[in-house]
């Protein structure tokens, strides 16, 4: 699809919305599989003045219709194949490219855009400790900083495509769509199967001339772990990992396996996906480097003072990439969207980590200060499944935890104390129901 195609189905699409009453201040969900109409429906949506919110359609039911019901959609764009999952959901449309009305009945025009930069361009929710997940809200000046401030840093004019591979729930598809979008690279949306098997990813990516890739340590670590799929990897020109500590085993394979640049990124979904970006191309002392274009990053003790060189604090992060806060959770928001102490009017976000600054001015992250883990990219508060734990029958106590195996893999491991014996594929199979995502593996 080229980007004039792009463009005119997103404003036929964003006049369709606009006709259904979707307006500034609107939030419209997005649930289909890996497909052009994933980002023909973001531009839409933000064409149309409103927010999108992506639901992946693989969750449990009982978790889309929280976020549904939490988020009050007005209306959920999704495609003919999956419309069944959604018959109790109002205001449902079908927006599948091939044969819609849609494409043919309105024009292919440029809208007048009605937004403004503090209105919300996504809602996106992550994991939360009270057992349901919580929705970020981020604003359309929060995106654009991040897009100006990593472009900044990376150069994506420098190349020419980058292989999408992460889901549309993650904000780091934003890193994958909106960002390349914005600097005229080519984005190869690889489908579900494509991104999962590591053959397949090898072959679309060589038959793409993929130059970029975005992805977590642990899913490069698992590709570069087989031999025999390892040529695209030698032709990449740049590779951006984040979302769970860079590990430096993996580091030093990945050098000697290709020439590409390599960095290292830090930030959570708060301040708008990445906030922080270290090359680490040619370095062995792994850092989360500096702070991007337009973000501050403070290192503090619990009297929000800021503590020396070396040692370690709670890290902060203020700038324009801090977004709005927590849908519908007003206390949340104050407890972790706090006053600037050094700058009048002014907001930071308590990231949950330990950090300490080095005398180079890069920061070294050194984990969390909360029960929130990271299992490979996925943000999981072990509270959540706790208190899931807990609603079962007989059961009085529940702890969760991450571990590693043998081959230095995560996963997720829950003790418990119940007054009878408690079936664990019944349990297993309980939990599953309620939070289980495709990517996580709970024993």
């Amino acid at each position: 699809m080229t980007y004039r195609e792009l463009n005119e189905k997103a404003n036929q699409l964003a006049r369709f919305l606009k006709d259904n009453s979707i307006s500034t201040s609107d939030i419209v969900g997005i649930s289909m599989e890996r497909s052009f109409e994933i980002i023909l429906c973001m531009l839409a949506v933000l064409k149309a003045g409103a927010a999108y919110l992506p639901i992946d359609p693989t969750y449990p039911k009982s978790r889309i219709s929280y976020i549904i019901k939490d988020s009050h959609i007005k209306m959920l764009l999704t495609k003919h194949s999956l419309s069944q999952i959604f018959l109790d959901v109002p205001f449902v449309f079908e927006i599948d490219i091939e044969g819609n009305p849609i494409y043919t009945n309105y024009s292919k025009d440029n809208l007048y855009l009605p937004s403004t930069s503090d209105d919300l361009a996504y809602l996106i929710y992550t994991s939360g400790s009270t057992g349901n997940p919580k929705g970020v809200m981020i604003s359309n000046r929060n995106v654009n900083n991040f897009v100006y401030g990593v472009n900044h840093m990376i150069q994506f004019s420098k190349y020419k495509s980058i292989a999408s591979v992460t889901t549309m729930c993650f904000d780091i598809f934003v890193l994958e769509t909106i960002l390349p979008l914005e600097i005229g690279l080519t984005i190869i949306l690889a489908s579900n199967e494509e991104q999962n098997i590591p053959a397949l990813l090898n072959t679309i990516c060589l038959n793409n001339n993929v130059d970029m890739l975005q992805t977590t340590p642990s899913k490069i670590g698992l590709l570069i772990s087989d031999n025999s799929n390892l040529e695209y990897i030698k032709r990449l020109k740049c590779i951006m990992l984040g979302g769970e500590p860079l590990n430096e085993n993996i580091l030093l394979q990945l050098q000697k396996i290709t020439n590409a640049k390599i960095f290292n990124m830090y930030g959570p979904t708060e301040t708008t996906v990445w906030s922080t970006i270290k090359d680490m191309t040619n370095k062995k002392k792994i850092t989360i480097g500096t702070p991007i274009a337009n973000t501050q990053i403070y290192i503090l003790n619990k009297d929000l003072n800021l503590v020396p060189i070396g040692m370690s604090g709670d890290l902060y992060i203020g700038g324009v990439g801090v977004s709005k806060g927590y849908l519908n959770r007003d206390k949340l928001t104050n407890d972790k969207f706090v006053n600037n102490p050094f700058i009048e009017n002014d907001i930071i976000y308590n990231t949950g980590d330990l950090a300490s600054w080095n005398f180079d001015g890069e920061i070294n992250c050194l984990g969390r200060s909360d029960f929130q883990v990271k299992i490979r990219g996925l943000r999981i508060e072990l509270g959540e499944i706790e208190k899931q734990i807990l609603q079962y029958q007989n059961i009085s106590n529940a702890v969760v935890c991450a571990k590693t195996d043998s081959l230095n893999r995560q996963f997720l491991c829950g003790y418990f104390v119940a007054s009878s014996r408690i079936s664990t594929p019944d349990l297993k199979n309980y939990l599953g129901k309620i939070i289980k995502h495709k990517n996580n593996k709970f024993t």
